[in-house]
């Protein structure tokens, strides 16, 4: 790709590459000249902005990235013999995590230590037979995870404060319900669900018996949300345009209308005009008098850098201001408050400082205390990070504001079947906050001594409080208009560029046919998740070709006299394997595997195959197998798109929310391959 053009045919994007195809200079018609250099091996070594401080890579003679140089400081990494992370040394003193694996189960992560200036805060994992995280032990307590069968559905999770989590399943694996118990099993949160045969969620109750039913329009978009008893928040309704752009909501007969350009930016919504820049990323939004205005900047990346709110309605002392610092792999280190005051004019307020375990914050420093630590464990994915973290969030414990800043203080997490965080329970249970949201995170209700401290709400990800935007990883994301401030960046070359040292992948993921970059969760966030604000890939090949997409789901009830809970492993993964001997490790197995009634078996076992690899070996090695073409091992013994089409489908079922069972989820997907 040398340029890309905007809806209005206005060209935005313009690439420069080498004679190794390597990206040497990205122009944006916001932004202007970023240049790229490499070293003699072809690994990027210097990003160069035209504004943003500059980014600057080293690695070692494996080409792994061993010192990073960017925006928020130097970042060292070191790596074990086996090519596992072992240490992060961050940007400031006494903020190195470390990583400590298996034994004999190589990349197994047995341990992550957060260092401090004094003591550390850490999270021990332990696992069972099936390698299965069984318990997680931090300074916030041992939390334990129960299982249904051989299975990875855990049904149950033992908190340090003598409560409990338990989870219900329908025969297909759905969540039918989430109950946090206190030791005398009476429920302090609970969340049930009805579904459809489409998988869509019908029905949504909580604790208190009130309860949502949903409503969905031809493609899966939520069209209405009507709670019990007619209660005014909770009687809404959604109209989209043809680009799925919220077109208008309706609250108990209110409406609202949404109007977008050509290019799908939002051109005003209630109460605001919105204006953005030439990259697509939102910078104001104003009352159209300018009584009321909020400010965006961005970086030369498009990360927002500051936001702020000033109005002539209200005294300056209530303008405010907050601004971000990244790292060079694009996460938010630093946020710092600011305050307006007449005759002196910003004046910094807080700054938090954030510690990450890959791309999800384990500690906030207030700049060099501690200040929040949080104890992760499964998130929606059923691995510690597959789903962006949401649904994994444990614990929150609150440090002393003196050395030693001992923990004098925690909170533990209970989230919908979404992962919306809805409780906090105290050590004795009780609520230390509770939150309802609206299907798109608006928040209703905010209750407790720690509401407004904690920031891990909906989808589990950090709100910025005053401005009600959520963070996601790569963009921010407003739940008042239900869309994203800017575009989606992934397939961006630059973007890519960036990404790829530190977090490679064998194939290129680009978008899949999304004609709106500014959609949130598929307009349906009653199901569907959003990782990390790169919601919507496909699958390419090597030279950028789409692969074939599966036909529409279709509702799908496995052959209910299959056994699917049955064991079956990939064995323990081995470093140096290639893809084919993955694949055909895997045929082994499953070559000895009946198939379910009704199933095609050559596409089944495809599926089931990469499903099972990446649950028992990782993301790497099942891309692998599936990127060998058809893999001729399994039944067939010839290449065929549909094999491997069924490969694919395989990574992205055990991805899937909503099963963790790979026979079985692979015995409905199966049927929609062609």
């Amino acid at each position: 790709m040398t340029n890309k053009l905007d809806q209005a045919s206005v060209e935005i994007l313009r690439y420069t590459y080498d004679a190794d195809g390597r990206l040497t200079n990205r122009w944006s018609k916001a932004k202007n000249n970023t240049a790229y250099a490499y070293d003699t091996v072809g690994n990027l070594t210097t990003v160069n902005y035209p504004v943003s401080t500059d980014t600057t890579l080293s690695y070692d003679a494996l080409n792994r990235v061993t010192n990073m140089v960017d925006a928020a400081g130097t970042t060292k990494l070191t790596y074990t013999a086996a090519g596992d992370l072992a240490t992060e040394d961050g940007p400031w003193t006494s903020d190195t995590v470390t990583y400590t694996y298996h034994s004999r189960v190589p990349h197994l992560r047995t341990a992550v230590s957060l260092q401090q200036a004094t003591g550390s805060w850490t999270n021990g994992l332990s696992y069972d037979a099936a390698k299965r995280l069984s318990s997680l032990t931090s300074q916030a307590g041992t939390f334990s995870y129960s299982y249904k069968g051989a299975g990875n559905l855990w049904t149950n999770l033992a908190l340090p404060n003598t409560a409990a989590i338990t989870n219900a399943y329908d025969t297909t694996a759905r969540l039918t319900g989430t109950y946090l118990k206190n030791s005398g099993g009476t429920i302090l949160n609970k969340h049930l669900y009805a579904y459809n045969t489409a998988h869509q969620r019908t029905t949504h109750t909580r604790t208190d018996g009130s309860y949502v039913t949903f409503g969905y329009d031809n493609i899966s978009q939520l069209k209405t949300a009507v709670g019990s008893g007619g209660q005014s928040t909770e009687n809404l309704g959604y109209l989209y345009d043809t680009a799925w752009n919220l077109n208008k909501r309706t609250n108990n007969g209110a409406v609202s209308t949404f109007t977008v350009n050509v290019k799908n930016e939002l051109t005003s919504e209630p109460g605001y005009t919105d204006t953005y820049d030439n990259n697509g990323n939102l910078t104001s939004r104003t009352d159209g008098g300018y009584n009321v205005a909020y400010s965006y900047a961005y970086d030369d990346e498009n990360q927002l850098t500051s936001v702020r709110y000033q109005s002539s309605l209200v005294s300056s002392s209530y303008w405010w201001r907050m601004d971000y610092v990244y790292d060079g792999r694009q996460r938010v280190r630093m946020r710092t408050d600011y305050t307006w005051l007449d005759g002196y004019g910003w004046y910094q307020g807080g700054q938090t400082r954030c510690l990450y375990d890959g791309m999800v914050v384990i500690q906030e420093r207030g700049p060099t205390n501690p200040t929040i630590s949080y104890a992760r464990g499964l998130d929606l994915s059923g691995t510690l990070q597959g789903a962006g973290g949401i649904g994994g969030l444990l614990s929150r414990s609150r440090h002393a504001t003196t050395s030693p800043y001992a923990i004098n203080g925690t909170s533990y997490y209970h989230a919908d079947g979404n992962g919306n965080v809805t409780y906090l329970a105290g050590s004795t249970g009780s609520a230390d906050a509770a939150y309802k949201f609206d299907p798109f995170g608006r928040t209703l209700a905010s209750t407790g001594t720690y509401a407004s401290a904690n920031v891990y709400r909906f989808s589990s990800k950090e709100i910025h409080v005053k401005s009600g935007m959520y963070y996601y990883g790569y963009r921010f994301y407003d739940p008042n208009v239900q869309r994203w401030l800017n575009r989606d960046p992934i397939g961006e070359t630059g973007f890519e560029t960036l990404r790829r040292p530190i977090r490679a992948r064998p194939l290129r993921m680009l978008r899949a046919g999304e004609p709106n970059r500014y959609r949130f969760a598929r307009n349906n966030s009653v199901s569907v998740t959003d990782a990390n604000g790169l919601y919507g890939w496909m699958f390419t090949d090597a030279f950028g070709n789409r692969l074939p997409q599966p036909c529409p789901p279709k509702p799908c009830t496995p052959d209910p006299n299959y056994n699917y809970d049955q064991s079956w492993t990939m064995g323990l993964y081995e470093g140096g394997v290639t893809a084919i001997e993955w694949a055909e490790r895997a045929s082994d197995v499953l070559n000895g595997m009946p198939t379910p009634a009704g199933v095609p078996p050559d596409k089944w076992r495809h599926c089931t195959m990469t499903c099972l690899i990446f649950r028992d070996w990782g993301p790497i090695p099942a891309l692998g197998a599936a990127a060998v073409t058809e893999i001729p091992f399994i039944g067939g013994g010839r290449s065929e798109w549909g094999d491997f089409l069924a490969n694919l489908t395989g990574v992205a079922e055990f991805l899937n929310p909503f099963d963790r069972n790979c026979l079985r989820k692979c015995a409905c997907a199966a049927r929609n391959i062609k």
